[in-house]
């Protein structure tokens, strides 16, 4: 199925078993997971999930040798692919995690612990598992967690007035030059770019707003996806992430010259609801349909399609 699981940090908030639960979940439907550097578990907890190694995405954090010893770490626990994110140089604002005053690390305030008192369960599950991205907790070898590695870089961005991210074309290369697996640029939107990115050695780029939560008004991905197909011009792949919820926008992306989407929202509800079923579920869901749409389009071979297939418009 061209489905991938988009990196989403943080997801331990939404069940206790979190980065683990996602990365089996994919495993057990052959799909690739993407592990995010906002991770709750750490790197060698997530590689030893599953059988089937998620690939690892990597946020730039601080300099070469702290980002550098995550690439270590994944090289290590045998994650096969490296997905570096690039359209964060900084936080956005987020309006509605302001105004459910939502942090990273989190924040204990009345309104929260009165909303955990009301859900005995979901508490239950997040303190048996302990894995809110807390600053300052580590993994099970006694280095810095990804989280840890986070609310540093943070911190110190803000102290200094610098960027969150400072990613550069020669960033890209030095670590395309550390990184002996295929090496995915999420956050790409511009045909030139995805030429750029060709350059560099990417082995794929991520046709992907971040959610549509970075840079507000920024273009529809859906949009973007047709110069970037061309401009990549069969020399790397195309994923689109975004906006996908049925087995119609997958299509819609495979008619346009993506070769796979990400979902992201999706799959984090299925997690929410009930872990790693909640995750196949949603994976099941998306193939059905999927499956269905391609018949009563009559043609049962996602590769075999294109812009035929699409209204005019």
């Amino acid at each position: 199925m061209p489905v991938l699981l988009a990196p989403t940090g943080g997801i331990g908030l939404f069940n206790g078993a979190g980065d683990r639960a996602a990365a089996a979940a994919a495993a057990s439907r052959g799909i690739i997971m993407a592990m995010s550097t906002a991770a709750c578990y750490s790197i060698e907890e997530v590689a030893s999930a599953a059988d089937r190694k998620p690939w690892f995405q990597l946020y730039p954090f601080g300099d070469r040798d702290t980002y550098g010893s995550l690439l270590e770490r994944a090289a290590a626990a045998g994650f096969p692919g490296l997905l570096v994110t690039v359209d964060m140089a900084a936080t956005s604002r987020r309006e509605r995690d302001i105004a459910n005053a939502f942090a990273v690390p989190p924040r204990l305030t009345a309104r929260n612990a009165f909303e955990a008192a009301r859900h005995p369960r979901w508490t239950a599950e997040i303190l048996r598992h302990r894995r809110v991205v807390v600053r300052g907790t580590s993994n099970t070898h006694g280095r810095p967690s990804l989280s840890g590695f986070i609310s540093e870089a943070r911190s110190e961005a803000v102290r200094f007035g610098g960027h969150l991210i400072r990613v550069t074309w020669d960033e890209l290369a030095w670590i395309r030059a550390h990184w002996d697996g295929p090496m995915g640029i999420k956050g790409v939107l511009t045909a030139d770019d995805a030429r750029r990115a060709v350059d560099c050695g990417a082995d794929l780029v991520v046709v992907s707003n971040h959610g549509g939560r970075q840079l507000d008004s920024a273009i529809p991905t859906l949009r973007a996806l047709p110069e970037i197909v061309e401009a990549a011009a069969g020399n790397l792949d195309v994923v689109l992430d975004g906006g996908i919820r049925r087995g119609t926008d997958i299509i819609k992306a495979l008619c346009l010259g993506a070769r796979a989407v990400m979902i992201g929202r999706p799959f984090v509800y299925g997690l929410a609801v009930g872990g790693q079923a909640g995750v196949e579920h949603v994976l099941d869901a998306l193939r059905h349909e999927l499956a269905t749409d391609l018949e009563l389009l009559g043609q049962p071979v996602v590769r075999d399609l294109d812009e035929s297939y699409l209204a005019p418009h």
